[in-house]
């Protein structure tokens, strides 16, 4: 069993680390919690930790300091380091260290916390092999037979010699023969929410790993290893051919073979991603990359998929002009309340825009940017989190655990109904007059309109213009010129930060006569033209 100290001075993010996981399901357990590196430091002789989980930036000592300070101590420690997005120079830094992990502190992922402990473990298991007694090779090689696995392990993550790992293949009589290997990476779907039922982590687990081991076995030659975040890992033999057809049609047949038979287990599915062929199973860590990479395509291609290394478009440039585009419309939608065009919105943005790129960091500026509009919305018409969310904050860790692009939709589509429903129930309308209150509402639909004017307004609400005029400055505090005004220059800010429209371009959609009136007028009300606001913000 491994000890973690984790290190930081905020409590919920110590909390959050202690629960994300399951952590009675792994080999770790939380030894120490500090507030600090110093009072690390101090607990790090008694408590002696095997992994070290530490935020950069903290009172009285960071943990660059305290990395630095340990390293005197014990130059082999483990570090994992959370980082903020603001915090990366640091980050960089800590790799200049020897720190090889990291985490998005916002953005932590319990599949990512697993794979981290579980590549940790594969370096502790290695370095408790190393530090016994055992003098000479022939020991050493009828010691991994008892650790057959942690051989496994070894040959895959370790800087170890052609010669070395083909005496541990021989001496431990591996089934690795063949001429042409591929590496799978197989990944149980929905492993975290089925670990909530006890039967599964008790009973059911014990079953698959079994099928699935028993399955490569049967298949094919080849050897494999479970991690605890339920995922194998497997080097399988192929039949040798100059046909890159043959061994995909092989690669995908025989990752067929495991998932039918894991298919007798009801409500269990596995996704399957394969490396490119290898000729020796030797230096193979960047095949295992590049499957554990191919694997996290399963947020765009779903549950139960077979993915193989030439299954998607790799290196397209990203047009966040056409996301800018595509937020301000459901910007739009949750302003007019309109829920089935918002729905549209997201359904284009995760299903239709998103086709082609699959590609992380794009499903990550779209994630970043709905979180960003939820968090401007709700300050805008003072929200509470907690009428949202049932807390005091956003938890964005559950985007994490999404494994598909159309559960991340329907989260957001939940999220932004509630906002909706809040923001109706607690809208204008309940501020303000009938009368008032569908003026706000007609002069929203209708920035765009050139004539747009109280004599218009009075007109489609049915009221005497002398008597609206009284009464919508009696209630806002502007008369119905100013508000229209000031109406169109808000959202003249949006167009600007949001989209790629020409400065006459909004002009236009916004009803100015021109676009030398939207400059003087946007001036007046800001105190800046619109260039000048453009570039306060994107040059900042």
């Amino acid at each position: 069993m491994y000890k973690v100290m984790i290190v930081d001075d905020e409590i919920p993010a110590r909390e959050i680390l202690s629960h994300i996981i399951n952590w009675e399901a792994t080999d770790y357990r939380i030894a120490y919690s500090a507030a600090n590196g110093k009072e690390a430091l101090d607990k790090y002789p008694e408590i002696k930790p095997d992994l070290i989980i530490t935020d950069i930036q903290m009172p009285i000592m960071g943990g660059l300091d305290l990395i630095e300070e340990v390293q005197e101590i014990n130059k082999t420690q483990k570090f994992l380091i959370l980082s903020c997005y603001e915090d990366f120079s640091y980050a960089q830094r800590a790799m200049k260290m020897g720190v090889t992990d990291y985490l998005i502190k916002d953005l932590i992922s319990p599949n990512d916390l697993y794979g981290i402990l579980a590549k940790t473990k594969t370096y502790l298991d290695s370095v408790n092999i190393e530090e016994k007694p055992i003098t000479d090779n022939h020991k050493l090689l009828n010691f991994l037979k008892d650790y057959k696995e942690i051989a496994l392990r070894k040959l895959i993550f370790n800087h170890i010699s052609e010669e070395e790992c083909k005496n541990i293949i021989e001496s431990l009589n591996m089934n690795l023969t063949g001429r042409l290997y591929a590496l799978l990476f197989i990944h149980i779907d929905n492993f975290f929410k089925h670990l909530e039922n006890e039967e599964f982590y008790t009973k059911t687990l014990k079953e698959i790993i079994k099928i699935v081991t028993d399955a490569i076995a049967d298949l094919t030659v080849g050897e494999s290893f479970y991690s605890e975040n339920g995922e194998f890992t497997a080097i399988v033999g192929l039949t040798p051919t100059a046909s890159e057809a043959d061994i995909i049609s092989e690669c995908y047949g025989l990752a067929q073979g495991i998932q039918r038979r894991v298919s007798s287990i009801k409500e269990v599915t596995l996704t399957i991603s394969i490396s490119s062929p290898f000729k020796k199973p030797f230096g193979i860590k960047k095949y295992w990359d590049e499957a554990f990479k191919l694997s996290k395509m399963k947020v765009f291609l779903g549950n139960g998929s077979i993915i193989l290394n030439n299954t998607f478009v790799k290196n397209l440039s990203l047009d966040t002009g056409a996301l800018n585009t595509r937020i301000f419309s459901i910007t739009n939608a949750i302003e007019e309340n309109n829920l089935p065009k918002l729905k549209v919105e997201l359904a284009y943005l995760y299903d239709n825009d998103i086709k082609g790129f699959m590609q992380f960091n794009y499903l990550n500026y779209i994630n970043s940017s709905l979180l960003d509009l939820i968090i401007k919305t709700c300050s805008r018409y003072l929200i509470n989190y907690e009428d949202i969310f049932s807390s005091s904050y956003i938890p964005i860790e559950i985007i994490s655990s999404k494994e598909t692009v159309e559960e991340i939709r329907n989260w957001f589509v939940e999220i932004f109904t509630k906002i909706i429903t809040v923001k109706i129930n607690s809208s204008f309308k309940n501020k303000y007059s009938k009368k008032v209150a569908d003026s706000i509402e007609y002069i929203n639909k209708n920035l765009h309109n050139h004539s747009l004017s109280l004599t218009d307004i009075a007109e489609n609400i049915n009221v005497h213009k002398v008597y609206l005029c009284r009464i919508f400055k009696e209630e806002t505090g502007n008369n119905v010129t100013q508000y229209i005004l000031k109406c169109r220059i808000e959202k003249s800010k949006k167009l600007i930060l949001s989209t790629n429209y020409k400065l006459y371009e909004i002009s236009d959609k916004l009803g100015f006569n021109s676009p030398q009136q939207f400059s003087i007028l946007f001036k007046k009300i800001t105190g800046i033209t619109p260039n000048q606001f453009r570039d306060s913000n994107f040059h900042t």
